[in-house]
């Protein structure tokens, strides 16, 4: 398999693209999400509403996580949970 080489300007242009296209899905997300609460607001659905955080906070905790664990610091988020009590949020031990 060849490696096609790309110039810097067409690698500026594949970025761009990509950004337009992720900035396109996040807006789509967040119109969607605003209606949610619209709906949740207009049909006074406070313990709904209040779902609906819970859920994107767990998203956010988990995105956190995930990236932490990509940076090679699993060992690290171990621990501090170990000390904090909350294996939970630990990585899932390998079973030997």
């Amino acid at each position: 398999m060849s490696k096609v080489r790309v110039s810097r300007k067409e690698e500026k242009a594949i970025r761009e693209a990509e950004h337009r296209e992720l900035r396109k899905a996040g807006d789509e997300f967040l119109k969607t999400i605003a209606e949610v609460v619209n709906h949740y607001v207009f049909v006074h659905d406070v313990e709904g509403l209040g779902r609906l955080v819970t859920q994107v906070r767990i998203v956010q905790d988990h995105a956190v996580l995930e990236t932490l664990r990509n940076k090679g610091l699993s060992k690290e988020i171990i621990e501090l949970c170990d000390k904090a009590g909350r294996e939970e949020f630990a990585p899932m031990k390998e079973e030997e």
